[in-house]
């Protein structure tokens, strides 16, 4: 159970599904009593504050935990030791998140990749429980599709290079959308 002492904070931002998320993390304090958590990190694809996916430290067990919540009980779905801290104390937490595909990364090293499809889409925030924490450098980045664009209506560059954001610029895109998919990883296929 999260316990009455775990804090969560949300972006105000629409619910996400495909996004790379980061930011630096640092437990200043240990929260001065012996407690069954401690732990630090970012929630996302949060339907609400009881079911959610996060990425926290775990300072009791020296891990970096990929976890599910759902109705407030939380479940380690995948686990590895910590590297140690960078610089000033902070451990730089990023969470690549495509389809149900997840890939972690801390202090820019890649630690893990995990499969999970309990939540499709869902919010952004930080969750802290039994400890004191601070955040810095926070980043988000968004990935939509180019079908997603034009339904939406929400293209904001300028294709075309007429200063203005118009129909041909959807219709550039709406071309761009149709093309097969091209694989430049540079695997054999």
């Amino acid at each position: 159970d999260m316990g009455e002492r775990t804090s969560i904070s949300f972006l105000n931002s629409q619910p996400l599904t495909n996004f790379v998320a980061s930011g630096d993390v640092s437990i200043t304090n240990n929260g001065g009593d012996a407690v069954s958590s401690q732990l630090s990190g970012l929630i996302f694809r949060a339907v609400d504050s009881k079911n959610y996916y996060d990425l926290v430290i775990n300072s009791l067990s020296r891990q970096i935990e990929f976890r599910k919540v759902v109705d407030g009980d939380a479940q380690v779905l995948y686990a590895k030791m910590l590297p140690g801290a960078g610089a000033n104390g902070f451990y730089h937490l990023k969470v690549e998140a495509k389809g149900n595909l997840f890939r972690i990364f801390v202090n820019e090293s890649f630690m893990f990749e995990a499969a999970h499809s309990q939540f499709s889409e869902g919010r952004i925030g930080f969750t802290s429980a039994g400890v004191q924490v601070e955040y810095d450098n926070f980043d988000l980045k968004v990935y939509r599709s180019a079908q997603d664009l034009v339904q939406s209506q929400s293209l904001v560059i300028d294709l075309d290079g007429d200063a203005d954001v118009d129909a041909f610029d959807y219709g550039i895109l709406k071309g761009l959308s149709q093309l097969p998919t091209l694989d430049l990883s540079g695997g054999a296929s």
